[in-house]
């Protein structure tokens, strides 16, 4: 889960003191030694004085290597001024991948990153190029590379990586007064229980998304099952037969649609047929149509021929009726006397020799003219009375042929409608089965629906159950991982402590149900006598416990970066051979089982000190010696 977080060397160029150190995997010793006051060098030492050396120093430089704020606090002014120009170069190794830091050691707002080890290169003036990182993004890379994503949830960050640095650094003031007293720094109880559980693998992205996961879960399952038993009820209220009859009833009502389709399809091919028949019969119609058109054309004629003749005969009637008028007018006027003559106008007189000239000599003429214009006009009557007689006679047989086509035309009519008009209302008929078919057939759909949401809501909630047990055993999984490494932890405390203590103590180990919180305690053999509450035991419950809590990381692949730095940790007077056995637990218990498999310890213990075993006195542990001969012992060989 957690990538190791290996530091391989520091130095500062320019170089200055004692700052050029290499690292082992395993367990490395920064030691403050006592320069003899009879030795050469001893002139300007301290003599029984072995602190303010550069201890703490050296660790705070680690620190500021991993992103802490500042290496020198501003009352640091002479050491402020005197590192200036000076810069930390620091190498290290986060899983595979190799990387070298540098970091100006008063004004550090930039750190340069090379994705190798280069501080030989850097130290002799070749020029590289780097990466520059503000402090705050040199942060977030290393918390990237180091825990992948794993101290973030939902977006949000739950633990940074320098909530883990201010553990994995016990300072010496204030670092080992409690398990999670991050030294000199503050937080809440909340912040210190997470920082705990997620060192330890109890709290992770993976745990927190498990909880996640049953609750939304159980929520799911409960807004499932309410939605069923609704469901249930509703089909209950609203479905009197079993759903085995509906669905029967609606099979047997959609082939009954199905039989009706058919029919309608086969009413309306016979149409389609009709319609060729008819239009047979529209042609011959339209013939008679025509015939009709050209009887109206000669009925018009013969009747225009009739009124024209009797015009006609109208005029030789009156003319006749004028001549008649006239003839007897003459006859009737003729015994009278005239004072002017009617033919001529000439004036008469009593001469009894006087004659009209005209009238004497046409008279006998125009009595006969005008017996023959009579005998002509009575002969053209005649002959006008009979041609209209006989086109009145032509006309009645128009009219006749006239009818006799109407007559046709008029069945013709009468077969084209009547087939179709039959075959259209079977066709409605059988439509208006089928609307009240497709009505019952919708009805008894939405009840087999309502069957359907049944089981549909019966089947989510069903799912649903099967999530929210899969969600439990995910988290029932990930719980006894937990479980298993609260028990390991426990388990390794209480290791740790016995053998520090040459098993005259016991560690006791806790971990309360509901909030997580852990409580590691030193007791007494017998029991009854209750915890060791000295001050040695007090420092010493806090070793154990972050030593536990490495072995755990080995053992069990937890977010902790396998790295851990304790800055002189014996300020509480512990007694030696107790104190000495922290180095010997590392050697022996940590460190051995790796080189019994020739492999390179997958852990970095550092602790800075000025006791240790004799027997590992020497390389390859000590990385670091400095001492109380005055300046040209400490770190930077100058004091600030």
């Amino acid at each position: 889960m957690g990538n190791f977080l290996f530091i391989n060397r520091v130095a500062v160029n320019p170089p200055k003191g004692k700052t050029d150190v290499t690292f082992r995997a395993g367990l490395n010793v920064i030691r403050a030694t006592l320069i003899s006051e009879t030795s050469e060098d001893s002139k300007d030492s301290q003599p029984g004085i072995r602190n303010s050396v550069g201890k703490t120093t050296f660790a705070h430089m680690l620190d500021y290597g991993l992103g802490k704020s500042l290496f020198l606090n501003k009352d640091k002014a002479l050491g402020r001024k005197s590192l200036e120009s000076h810069d930390l170069l620091m190498e290290f190794r986060i899983g595979d991948e190799q990387f070298t830091v540098q970091r100006n050691l008063v004004k550090g707002d930039i750190c340069i990153l090379y994705r190798e080890w280069i501080i030989d290169d850097l130290l002799n003036g070749v020029q590289k190029n780097g990466e520059r990182f503000a402090i705050k993004d040199y942060r977030n890379f290393m918390e990237s590379k180091l825990f992948s994503g794993t101290n973030i949830f939902e977006g949000e960050k739950f633990i940074s990586f320098r909530d883990i640095m201010q553990i994995i650094f016990r300072d010496q003031v204030g670092g080992f007064e409690s398990i999670d007293k991050t030294g000199n720094y503050s937080s809440n109880a909340e912040a210190k229980r997470k920082l705990q559980q997620y060192l330890s693998g109890l709290t992770t992205a993976e745990t927190l998304n498990a909880d996640i996961q049953v609750s939304n879960a159980e929520e799911a399952e409960k807004e499932a099952k309410k939605a069923f038993d609704i469901i249930k009820k509703y089909v209950i209220h609203k479905v009197n037969q079993a759903e085995e009859l509906i669905r029967s009833e609606a099979t047997a009502v959609n082939e009954q649609i199905q039989v009706n389709n058919e029919v309608v399809a086969d009413l309306k091919q016979q149409l389609i047929l009709l319609q060729q028949r008819n239009d047979e019969r529209v042609e011959q119609k339209q013939e008679f149509l025509q015939i009709k058109l050209s009887l109206s054309k000669e009925e018009n004629l013969v009747r225009m021929r009739i009124n024209s003749f009797q015009a006609t005969l109208n005029e030789v009637q009156t003319e006749k009726e004028n001549i008649e008028t006239a003839h007897y007018a003459h006859l009737l006027l003729d015994t009278y006397e005239y004072e002017k003559c009617p033919v001529c106008l000439v004036d008469i007189t009593g001469d009894p020799s006087f004659k009209c000239p005209r009238s004497t000599s046409n008279e006998e003429d125009s009595d006969r003219a005008l017996e023959a214009m009579q005998t002509i006009l009575s002969n053209e009557r005649q002959d006008l009375i009979q041609a209209i007689a006989e086109l009145n006679h032509t006309l009645e047989e128009i009219q006749l042929k006239a009818v006799e086509i109407d007559s046709k035309i008029a069945g013709l009519n009468l077969k084209i409608s009547e087939d179709a008009n039959e075959i259209l209302k079977n066709i409605e008929e059988i439509e208006r089965e089928q609307k009240e078919l497709t009505e019952k057939l919708t009805g008894l759909k939405q009840d087999l629906e309502y069957f359907r949401d049944h089981d549909d809501y019966r089947r989510k909630h069903g799912l649903a159950k099967d999530n929210l047990t899969i969600a439990k055993a995910n988290r029932n999984r990930i719980q006894q991982q937990m479980d298993d490494n609260t028990e390991s932890l426990k388990n390794y405390y209480q290791e740790v402590v016995s053998y520090l203590y040459f098993g005259n103590r016991i560690g006791s180990f806790q971990l309360s149900k509901i909030a997580k919180n852990f409580e590691a305690t030193i007791r007494y053999l017998n029991l009854s006598e209750g915890r060791d509450t000295g001050a040695a035991a007090i420092t010493l419950a806090v070793i154990a416990f972050d030593l536990a809590l490495l072995k755990l990381a080995i053992n069990s692949n937890t977010p902790h970066p396998r790295l851990l730095v304790h800055d002189s940790p014996n300020i509480n007077d512990i007694d030696p051979s107790v104190y000495n056995r922290i180095f010997t637990y590392v050697r022996d218990e940590l460190e051995k089982p790796f080189v019994e498999n020739d492999s390179e310890p997958d852990f970095q213990y550092i602790i800075t000190t000025i006791l240790m075993p004799d027997e590992l006195a020497d390389d390859p542990y000590v990385r670091l010696e400095l001492n109380n001969n005055g300046d040209k012992g400490k770190l930077f060989e100058f004091t600030f």
